[in-house]
């Protein structure tokens, strides 16, 4: 009997069928399949061949193969659930029904034509039929089961999407290796490298993720960083080094800027050489906006060794992979599927989607313009960020968490952290007006405070001063008294415009002086005086 890769279980004889074409057309992509790989197989000899045989022969009123309940208008479907959808524009059957394993038919080639229309580098290269599953995490999940064992390496940049660790290494085993994702300039080419040849003079393959546009840095490499990177897995494959790499492509397409690589990398990587086996996860999901039809796409491209038979290479991949949606999700949702349908075939979604686009390249601009002048390069730095939905900054004295927590309770700004110093920023949530938070008034004051150096303090009539307003003093101290980004905006060093007082403070006078005798402020003298004997006591962060 046939086994499984490791001989530890035995092949289901269409598993061995499916192996030996892959193995026989293009032996790296069999040698990357994990022991799950090998052994999965599309059940197309039971009840779904049964099934697909009584649509086609039977009479409709006695097909009594599928596991639904009809009557002669089709779905036995509730009432009051039909009538939240318009069924002049869909039918209750293409809303109820169960969808094929592998997809709607129409929809895979129509999302395959959708691929090649955004990605001209893809032409009319041979690239699997996409197979449909229940959201990029999902894909990226049966990619994982598809590829990867228990103690697989894969590599990743050390700023991930947090779901990797959770579907890879805690639910498949795998060991995670990083290297560090961005330098001063972008994408951290030579770290790249570094870690890649490691790995392939250890083991002779590897395995990785790149998710561009990245979550959550938003940083995509530029066509220069672009070329490198294929032309680095093209070295490693011309040495004998079998090459998986996996793109998680989530948000596809909003890339900000011409410098930024506008085409995926499956395009110059799917045909390149027949050690690089290439998995591009994309879906109607984000590139759609339509982020709760949870409805992704897992495409296959490689050049395997004989070209003739390709087509039956990417059927066999194709079944696998059908084989692991069918052992997990069954099939996926059946209205977001023909609706996705109906949008792909009317093509206004073309220009809906470069309306969007515009809204979210605005507010990236915006963020670009704040940033810009520099006023908030003592408190954080951004990472480079050219696309997607996000941006993150590393703080440079608070902690993250510290933070958020402070924007959540004191403003109801809701940012995520990501490590002990990086805050991630979702700007795709926020409208251009309310980027920059507060009054003009108000920021022109803060902008002030934030430029106060370390150790120095200014007082509100400076403030007004600097700012063109020296009669608005007193608006000045309401201005810092509206501050709640005390851990940003360091308000601690604005003291009353009077003599020998320091101004109010959130945290009480006494507070105030302390903070700022702790950060080496200058403050008036009883004030020094009075604390002198607390800082030997307290310590402030």
């Amino acid at each position: 009997m046939p086994m499984s890769k490791n001989n530890s279980t035995p092949l289901n004889p269409l598993a061995q069928e499916l192996n030996d074409s892959i193995k026989s057309i293009a032996p790296t992509v069999y040698d990357l399949l994990s022991e799950k790989g090998t052994g999965i197989y599309y059940p197309s000899k039971g009840i779904i061949a049964q099934s697909a045989e009584a649509k086609e022969q039977a009479d409709p009123a006695y097909n009594a193969t599928v596991g639904i309940a009809t009557d002669s208008k089709g779905p036995l479907s509730f009432p009051s659930i039909t009538k939240y959808f318009n069924t002049e524009l869909i039918s209750p059957k293409e809303i109820f029904d169960y969808s094929p394993t592998y997809g709607q038919a129409k929809l895979r080639k129509l999302w395959q034509e959708h691929i090649r229309a955004v990605n001209p580098n893809v032409k009319d290269q041979a690239i699997s039929m996409p197979v449909v599953g229940g959201g990029l995490t999902h894909c990226l999940s049966v990619a994982g089961q598809m590829f990867f064992d228990a103690g697989d390496t894969l590599i990743l940049p050390d700023q991930i999407w947090g779901n990797y660790r959770l579907f890879y290494t805690t639910l498949n085993g795998v060991t995670i290796k990083q290297f560090p994702f961005l330098n001063r300039e972008g994408f951290n080419l030579e770290g790249f490298k570094t870690i890649l040849r490691e790995e392939a003079e250890a083991k002779g393959e590897v395995r990785l993720i790149l998710n561009f546009p990245n979550n959550p840095t938003g940083y995509t490499p530029t066509k220069k960083e672009a070329q490198a990177i294929t032309e680095t897995f093209l070295e490693l494959a011309h040495q004998g080094t079998k090459v998986l790499v996996i793109l998680d492509e989530a948000y596809y397409g909003l890339f900000f800027g011409d410098e930024v690589q506008q085409e995926s990398l499956f395009g110059s990587l799917c045909n390149a050489h027949e050690n690089i086996v290439t998995v591009k996860i994309c879906g109607a999901t984000k590139e759609f906006f339509v982020w709760g039809f949870r409805i992704g796409f897992i495409t296959i491209g490689t050049k395997g060794r004989n070209h003739e038979r390709v087509e039956e290479l990417y059927q066999a991949l194709e079944k696998k992979l059908g084989g692991i949606v069918r052992g997990t999700v069954s099939n996926c949702s059946s209205a977001a599927q023909n609706i996705l349908i109906k949008v792909l075939e009317d093509k206004s979604y073309i220009q809906d989607f470069k309306n969007n686009f515009n809204i979210l390249a605005e507010r990236a601009e915006r963020i670009k313009e704040i940033l810009s002048d520099g006023r908030y390069d003592d408190v954080f730095t951004p990472y480079p960020f050219n696309s997607g939905y996000f941006m993150l900054i590393k703080l440079k004295e608070v902690e993250s968490e510290v933070l958020r927590k402070a924007l959540l309770t004191k403003e109801k700004i809701g940012t995520i952290s990501t490590a002990k110093y990086d805050l991630r920023i979702a700007f795709s949530c926020l409208e251009t007006k309310d980027i920059e938070h507060g009054t003009p008034f108000q920021i022109a004051v803060w902008k002030q405070i934030i430029g106060i150096p370390r150790g120095k303090t200014l007082s509100y009539g400076e403030i007004a001063e600097r700012i063109g307003r020296p009669q608005a003093y007193r608006a000045v101290g309401t201005a810092v008294g509206k501050n709640n980004f005390g851990v940003i905006v360091p308000c601690h060093r604005v003291l009353h415009t009077g003599k020998n007082k320091v101004g109010k403070f959130g945290g009480g006078e006494n507070i105030k002086k302390l903070y700022c005798t702790m950060k080496g402020c200058d403050l008036p003298i009883e004030g020094n005086i009075r604390l002198y004997s607390a800082l030997s006591r307290i310590k402030l962060n």
